[in-house]
């Protein structure tokens, strides 16, 4: 069964928010099928392939060179030649893809197909005074590769441009210069790679003329959430280097993902900026998916924390909508399948855990190959936290989770981090703050307000004391 899909086109700023999708990327070529439509370019179909085969559903991006992108599993493509109008050439067109929770997915394929090139002007990405622009695809994996597309333009009007592309992307990756190499395709418009300089280089790019370029990055072992990288665009009538972002260069910060499970436990919070946050929120999300041989009735995720955090202040659990949002607290944690209970929760105080069991949560399994859709065997919970009101950061927050299915055995979950940008060493005032007397330090302005209060009214006592029995000797003497 074909179908023809309308060729979707990246624009500036439009974030990778895809959801679950059927189809995988293709191993052989035999599985892809392409179809020439004249005067239109060609239509690639792929075959989809099922879990089973591949062990994990992707979303497609098609990345053809000249500034064209598609996230369609069967794109319709015109190679844009300026001034070869009708010529059949061979093509390159690579197959990006991205797992579905945006943690990574399998090297990219690429295939060469024998296309139109269609006269007339590179598509546009960048708007307004951007000459440079960044997009980043597959979150920053451990030990895996991700995908840097970036876009440069020339903003002169009459004179060809020749410049440099410079890349930093931090001590925790490297550019992934062999397998750069072997896919010369990435840089399509002539550009090279510099080693002196560590810089790609171009040469002779026409006025108001717009080039993309795909740049693989290996991602080394690190401990951050997230890494810094940037790039910066280098050329003679640059009149403010390093000046306006867009202009000269541009950062990005793609977030660390340590493995493609997708059993995670993830959190958000304002820590980063504000390490006096004590009382402030965290949200946490744990994301489960079935890997077991059968459908599961029933899943218990127990999430473990640190002392840092406040456990009555435990608000806004949200269940899977399968409980329509009821999920009662119930201490008498089952630990086994019940249909009749639902959805509940416990708090354990002593063990520093929140458990949530949830009753007849049927999700089929990922190795079973007639599964349809992604979203039948995932699933996820959510719910807020507060840190401790005697907590100044330091060391981060430490949380994990353990994901029960039926009777398996626990998945044991990612280790989430919060923590702020710049934490306080505990020797300069970091971490605890008085944690033995927590009543007193959290109100000790109260405290010492009414200890003053006490002393200045024992002292106005004391001096009245002192005054009477002055008036009292007084009497004694001039009764005498």
């Amino acid at each position: 069964m074909k179908r023809i899909l309308t060729l979707l086109l990246l624009t500036l700023g439009v974030a990778l928010t895809f959801g679950a999708s059927s189809q995988t990327t293709p191993v052989t070529s035999d599985e892809i099928f392409l179809t020439q439509i004249p005067n239109m370019g060609n239509q690639f179909e792929v075959l989809p392939l099922l879990p089973s085969r591949r062990g994990a559903y992707f979303t497609h991006l098609w990345w053809s060179g000249d500034n064209s992108f598609s996230f369609a599993a069967s794109p319709t493509h015109n190679h844009i030649t300026p001034g070869s109008v009708g010529v059949s050439t061979d093509y390159l067109m690579t197959d990006i893809t991205t797992e579905n929770y945006g943690t990574g997915g399998p090297p990219p394929l690429t295939y060469s197909f024998t296309t139109q090139s269609m006269g007339g002007d590179y598509r546009k990405i960048l708007s307004g005074d951007t000459t440079i622009f960044v997009q980043a695809y597959r979150n920053a994996v451990i030990d895996d590769t991700m995908y840097l597309i970036i876009t440069y333009a020339n903003p002169l009007n009459g004179d060809a441009l020749t410049g440099q592309i410079k890349l930093d992307v931090g001590p925790h990756a490297e550019i992934w210069w062999s397998t750069l190499s072997k896919n010369r395709h990435f840089l399509p418009n002539g550009e090279t790679w510099n080693a002196s300089t560590q810089t790609i280089d171009f040469i002779g790019m026409p006025p108001s003329e717009e080039r993309s370029i795909l740049i693989p990055v290996k991602i080394n072992s690190n401990e951050e959430d997230a890494l810094e990288m940037r790039v910066d665009y280098i050329h003679p009538h640059n009149t403010n280097p390093g000046g306006e972002i867009g202009t000269n260069y541009f950062p990005i910060s793609p977030a660390v993902a340590h493995s493609h499970d997708p059993n995670l436990m993830l959190e958000h919070s304002d820590v980063k900026t504000h390490c006096d946050y004590r009382g402030g929120n965290i949200h946490y999300t744990v994301k489960f998916q079935n890997e077991g041989s059968g459908p599961t009735k029933y899943v218990r995720v127990v999430c473990h924390f640190d002392d840092k955090v406040d456990l009555h202040k435990i608000t806004g659990i949200k269940v899977p909508k399968y409980f329509q949002g009821v999920c009662r607290t119930d201490n008498n944690i089952r630990m086994t399948y019940d249909k009749s209970v639902g959805a509940i929760h416990s708090i354990d105080y002593v063990k520093r855990t929140l458990t949530i069991e949830m009753h007849h949560l049927i999700l089929e399994t990922i190795n079973d190959s007639d599964v349809p859709f992604l979203d039948m065997t995932r699933d996820q919970i959510e719910f807020d936290i507060l840190v401790s009101d005697n907590y100044l950061f330091g060391p981060p927050v430490l949380s994990y989770s353990e994901i029960f299915f039926d009777r398996e055995a626990a998945i044991i979950t990612n280790i989430a981090k919060t923590g702020c940008a710049s934490a306080i060493p505990l020797d300069a005032g970091g971490g605890f703050q008085c944690k033995d007397l927590s009543f007193i330090c959290k109100y000790k302005w109260w405290f010492v307000g009414g200890m003053g209060l006490l002393l200045l009214l024992i002292i106005l006592l004391l001096l009245r004391r002192r005054k009477r029995n002055q008036k009292e000797g007084n009497k004694t003497q001039i009764a005498e």
